[in-house]
């Protein structure tokens, strides 16, 4: 089990024009998102915790917020660039550099939280990326978790997994391989899959992998939670309430 599990909130990338049947209030402040990364097992544990309150830049204002930043430790470096959209979806984009002498397995992760909803949902998810030799000398390896690179969760309640046995390899010197897209439920139409009836406006995603020393894996993806439109108006929970939720 992780160590770190974070619910992330409602988002969409801009890569993926969805349109949302609801429109929710502008919010006044941009919501943090709060990530996590960790690896290694048992006595090798590993883990640091991160957000956008504390690093980098946010910009937006209204419905849609953009996020970037880095950072870095000695296990690994991280950079990141997010958009989330209150109406509702999770774009999420990711860089993770392994820092280490070895092959290690990282677990990624990322929160927010947006207005709350009881009328029903439908869902879906997305994630694909790339793979580089950064550290010249001709191979790279990602493998992702078996059960799926990316698993997504709404109110820390598991809900999709996307891209069962993810496999990328690089054989020579500065090379990169690309993998996916791997979708679930997540088309040109928005997203397809019926969720919860009400939702809190947790998001949350996990992306899990192996990857080989002094390497990068660069992963882009969106989580998109549709709040279905309820007759004679919109029924919001918790509008105005904002925090984030952690257990180990």
């Amino acid at each position: 089990m992780n160590q770190f599990r974070t619910s992330i909130g409602i988002a969409t990338l801009c890569l993926i024009g969805v349109a949302a049947p609801v429109s929710l209030a502008d919010l006044v402040e941009a919501p943090a998102i709060d990530m996590s990364m960790s690896g290694g097992e048992g006595t090798g544990w590993w883990g640091h915790e991160f957000s956008t309150a504390e690093y980098g830049s946010t910009s937006g204002s209204g419905s849609i917020f953009n996020y970037a930043g880095s950072t870095s430790w000695d296990e690994c470096d991280v950079s990141w660039w997010h958009e989330l959209e209150v109406d509702p979806g999770l774009g999420f984009g990711f860089s993770v550099t392994n820092n280490l002498s070895f092959t290690e397995t990282f677990t990624l992760t990322a929160d927010v939280r947006v207005p709350g909803w009881s009328n029903g949902t439908m869902m879906g998810a997305s994630i694909s990326g790339s793979l580089t030799d950064t550290n010249f000398d001709g191979t790279a390896l990602l493998l992702g978790a078996p059960d799926g690179l990316l698993t997504t969760y709404l109110d820390e309640s598991s809900q999709l997994t996307v891209g069962q046995n993810v496999t990328a390899g690089v054989d020579f010197i500065a090379g990169s391989a690309a993998f996916g897209p791997y979708t679930a439920g997540l088309g040109s139409s928005g997203p397809s899959l019926e969720g919860p009836q009400v939702t809190d406006g947790y998001l949350s995603i996990d992306i899990s992998f192996t990857l080989s020393p002094g390497d990068t894996a660069t992963f882009t993806g969106a989580f998109v939670v549709t709040y279905v439109p309820a007759p004679g108006g919109l029924l919001l929970t918790g509008l105005l309430a904002f925090g984030r939720k952690r257990r180990r």
